[in-house]
């Protein structure tokens, strides 16, 4: 199977081209006459709290300086908060973006090389596997500078990205280094702040990203990264090497990206991205009809959703008990909006189903998983955390829609960051990736949330309590406008074999339609498709090869 992605075309700065010298990670240039400095001189080894500043105190900037003696799986990330709890990365450093020129560090910022007088209150120290020297503060008091100003709002702009583009470059020769499958580049997510990626990306003050909010392309693992382990994990099943809802039939069954900026609704997002995709199957056409992540965020009793996140089974029973109405008549808000108006619209469309299933009742597997893909449709799921794992809170919910299998040869474009050529990465036949199985997940973060799958993510476990496991919505549907008579059921390709959808055969098929669904009603070649995904090819001489579209018998 061809994989392909592409890395962004950006505007390419770099750190001066020099990244020993942390040129882009200073303090913005005109603060140096008025930098005041606190001294600290101390070792930091776990997660903790300091409150330097003076009480009314108003900064324009901030950075460190101190050294870092970091282990394998580490995290060193320094937060300032300032009095109105909003928060900015002073420092974040874990594997991916660590490398000798990082071990001493002088005058470092990221966020906080130019602030809008903010009022400080502490700076929160996450440190794990490593050890933090902060040797000191340095903090910009100047009055005179502001983010109003355009000049300086170019300039600030140009210097973040100059920092994400050193972020990025570190990311993709760690990748390259260790024969990974993913590149990461400058994407929509990463040009936010703090507070957004964090609610985004479903993690905690103590949870590392990853690089998550760089993936540009290609196939990401997640989980402990050993090459021996990863080659015997390699995929050998009954089952289709690959299988994707968004060709199948002919088809893409699923509805377009949306987008859940700047809330943390990924789980109403999820749920919903599947419930429309499952419509169209059920009903055997592209309805692509839009129903209300809104209504779940604020009716299906989960407070402060909007900060904190929503587990999926109160969301789920939503679905079932009350149903959710359209898109259209309870939209989405891109503010934080608690109150319920279920009671107090007029749809124009609902739908309910009629159950759900939660699929790791008895864990989880990879042949459960393409299992439940095939004979279910899109499943609501997503990944965890590594100090999450399925008994956790930090994650991010998507849609599961598909899955491929990586082999030698397989190709990866590639866009370069400074120009409009692109090179093709060619998977080498030593690849210890051979073999293993990816899912494709339908996110939420827009089409351009990430670079080369159009708002997908392709994503390896290489331990599956990363992936969180899987919630089915089931059939029969309940909708307003539309019943089961509405459900088509036709032979589109003219071989004999017929598709009605995802749910039982219809009452109202014609007579001589085989009790056996078509697996591939866009191809007069194939029939039936074994439970494995496997079609059935046909012989010569079955085939009617004319396109018949009965929906009764009568037509």
């Amino acid at each position: 199977m061809l994989i392909r992605f592409l890395i962004t075309i950006i505007f390419c700065v770099g750190c001066w081209m020099d990244v020993t010298a942390q040129t882009c990670f200073k303090l913005y240039a005109n603060q140096t006459s008025s930098v005041s400095r606190n001294r600290i001189g101390t070792t930091i080894t776990n997660s903790t709290i300091i409150k330097p500043f003076s009480k009314g105190s108003v900064i324009s900037g901030l950075s460190i300086s101190g050294k870092i003696d970091a282990q394998e799986d580490f995290l060193v990330r320094v937060i300032l908060q300032d009095n109105t709890g909003k928060e900015y990365i002073v420092m974040e450093l874990y594997d991916e973006l660590y490398n000798k020129d990082y071990s001493s560090f002088s005058d470092y910022c990221e966020e906080t090389a130019l602030l809008d007088k903010v009022q400080p209150s502490q700076l929160k120290i996450v440190v794990k596997n490593a050890a933090l020297t902060l040797s000191e503060i340095q903090w910009s008091g100047d009055q005179s500078l502001s983010l109003g100003t355009k000049s300086i709002r170019l300039e600030i702009e140009i210097l973040r990205k100059q920092q994400l583009q050193s972020v990025v470059d570190r990311i993709n020769l760690y990748n390259e280094q260790r024969g990974k499958l993913w590149r990461a580049g400058i994407t929509n997510l990463s040009l936010q702040g703090y507070d957004i990626k964090k609610r985004l990306l479903g993690i905690t003050d103590n949870d590392c990203s990853e690089g998550l909010e760089y993936y540009a392309g290609g196939i990401i693992d997640l989980g402990s990264y050993d090459a021996n382990t990863i080659r015997q994990m390699r995929t050998s099943t009954d089952y289709v090497e690959s299988f994707d809802w968004r060709n199948r039939h002919g088809k893409n069954w699923l509805t377009p990206i949306k987008n859940q900026w700047p809330s943390q609704g990924c789980t109403a997002f999820t749920i919903v991205a599947c419930a429309e995709a499952l419509t169209n199957l059920y009903y055997n056409r592209k309805l692509d009809l839009t129903y209300s992540e809104q209504e779940i965020i604020c009716c299906a009793g989960v407070d402060s959703v909007f900060y904190k996140g929503m587990k999926y089974r109160p969301a789920l029973n939503y679905l079932v008990n009350h149903g959710i109405c359209d898109d259209d008549s309870y939209p989405f808000e891109q503010h934080y909006v608690s109150e319920c108006r279920r009671d107090s619209i007029s749809p124009s469309d609902t739908i309910r189903f009629d159950s759900y299933d939660y699929l790791g009742e008895n864990g989880i597997s990879d042949t459960l998983i393409k299992r439940s893909l095939i004979q279910k449709g899109p499943l609501v799921s997503g990944y965890y955390y590594a100090q999450s794992g399925n008994n956790g809170i930090s994650g991010h919910a998507m849609a599961l829609v598909g899955y491929g299998t990586v082999h030698a040869g397989d190709t990866i474009r590639v866009f370069g960051n400074s120009s409009f050529l692109y090179t093709f990465y060619v998977v080498p036949d030593s690849c210890f990736y051979e073999g293993r199985t990816y899912y494709i997940f339908k996110n939420s973060w827009g089409e351009n949330g990430d670079l080369a799958h159009g708002g997908y993510m392709y994503i390896m476990f290489n331990n599956m309590n990363r992936i969180v496991w899987p919630y089915s919505e089931n059939y029969p549907i309940t909708t307003m406008n539309y019943t089961d008579a509405d459900i088509v059921c036709g032979d589109a390709d003219g071989d004999g074999y017929y598709f009605w959808g995802l749910g039982p055969k219809p009452a109202h098929c014609p007579s001589w339609a085989p009790e056996t669904p078509d697996g591939d009603d866009h191809d007069i070649n194939y029939g039936p498709m074994d439970k494995y995904g496997h079609l059935a090819s046909l012989p010569d001489g079955i085939t009617i090869k004319t396109a018949v579209p009965y929906e009764t018998d009568s037509t």
